[in-house]
């Protein structure tokens, strides 16, 4: 049902039937424009259709608030406070309306028809209830949905039980659960989310969305060169390195005054120090280019109490910085590896040859005293050593054996003779 005819049907006396008389149903049908009136009046298109909006629902207030009868004018107070609990707090509301409900079939002196229709006409024009259905005359039990009602509908064997006043307000509410009834439903619940996750359909849509990149580009290996930024980055992770060190040092400083004048004093210069050079390396991470929300994080950073070293203030730099350390790390145990791989020593038994390449036998009466550059053995991976490590820079040194632990060594030729 569209929001046109639901808004349409509100505002028609003949729609509250069970009014108790046409005065009640007419109230309700400008209550209803009322609220309507009001809820489209700050959406007008133009400023004079704002006043035009407002200036009718004012005047339809009016005539019910400074009416004669007292009753008419507490039934639309009654019907103000209602819509403004259903606006405010719908899940309480709904509550409190099943328990209306419930007590007035119940026979409840106390609860009057009057307040139950209040509680559902607030309910359905604040969008929380459907509206009854009335399309024909066959439906005098004023059927709901059962999703949608406000007491859940006992079924047919339930309505059978229902008496005339049950069957016009929706239903009767069931009993109540227990908290092993309850953790019953929880415990169903969870396995048949279970079985969904196990059994059910998987299929993300990644492998179409691969499918449209082309095969020679969606695995290929990124050839950009970043050597050229590498320079620039380790400035930059130097500059906010400090600002964070300074201020973490700043802070673990202020805690360790001991009381007296002279250490005081000293302290407090020391601080200043601190202070006068937290801003001069706040300005070199600006000159380096690091942006002001790098710089404000690792200062922040470091106003905790963390250092650098403990938990960088910038994620991304922290990770930078930990990667470049390892390749630096890598690159000078490169260049011992060269000074120790000559071509008059031989290599340490400790590096793996490659899959499938042959060992160099060696004599039997072999020492590293007797070793002499004609070796076979020693020359041979001497120059495969030399030629696995070109002087490219570090990107091919990166990749080279010493870093994996393997050696594709040359095979020996069969002309050469081995001594067993």
């Amino acid at each position: 049902m569209s929001w046109q005819i639901q808004g349409t049907r509100y505002t028609d006396p003949t729609y509250y039937r069970d009014a108790a008389d046409r005065v009640e149903a007419q109230l309700r049908a400008d209550f209803a424009a009322h609220h309507q009136l009001r809820e489209i009046a700050a959406h007008g298109e133009t400023p004079a259709h704002v006043v035009e909006y407002a200036a009718r629902a004012h005047d339809l207030a009016r005539a019910w608030r400074y009416s004669a009868s007292p009753g008419h004018r507490h039934l639309w107070q009654q019907l103000s406070i209602a819509v403004e609990s259903w606006t405010a707090n719908p899940e309480s509301a709904r509550v409190e309306f099943g328990r209306l409900q419930q007590s007035f079939i119940e026979g409840n002196p106390a609860v009057e028809s009057t307040t139950v229709r209040t509680q559902r006409q607030a309910a359905e024009i604040t969008g929380h209830l459907e509206p009854v259905q009335d399309y024909s005359a066959q439906d005098g039990a004023r059927y709901r949905p059962r999703h949608l009602s406000a007491v859940p509908d006992l079924g047919a064997d339930g309505a059978r039980r229902l008496g005339a006043a049950d069957r016009a307000l929706g239903g009767r509410g069931p009993d109540l659960l227990d908290l092993d009834e309850i953790q019953q439903i929880i415990d169903a619940t969870d396995d048949l989310l279970a079985i969904e996750e196990a059994a059910g359909d998987r299929d993300t849509g990644a492998d179409e969305l691969e499918a449209l990149i082309p095969a020679e580009q969606r695995n290929a290996p990124v050839i950009f060169d970043y050597t050229r930024t590498f320079d620039q980055h380790k400035t930059q992770i130097a500059a906010v390195r400090r600002v964070q060190d300074l201020a973490a040092e700043h802070l673990r400083l202020a805690g360790e005054f001991d009381g007296t004048a002279e250490g005081g004093q000293v302290l407090i210069e020391r601080l200043e120090t601190l202070m006068d050079a937290t801003r001069r390396a706040r300005r070199e991470a600006v000159s380096a280019g690091v942006g002001e929300h790098d710089i404000s994080a690792a200062y922040r950073a470091g106003l905790t109490g963390q250092f650098w070293s403990q938990q960088p203030g910038v994620p991304h730099l922290g990770q930078l910085d930990q990667i470049l350390g390892e390749r630096d790390h890598a690159l000078a145990e490169i260049d011992t590896l060269r000074a120790e791989f000559g071509p008059d020593a031989y290599p340490r038994p400790g590096l793996a040859l490659a899959v499938g390449a042959e060992p160099a036998f060696l004599p039997l009466s072999y020492t590293p005293s007797t070793a002499t550059p004609t070796d076979p053995g020693g020359a041979a991976i001497a120059d495969a050593v030399d030629a696995a490590l070109p002087e490219t820079g570090f990107a091919s040194a990166w990749s080279t054996p010493e870093v994996t632990g393997v050696i594709d060594a040359p095979r020996h030729e069969p002309a050469v003779e081995h001594h067993l």
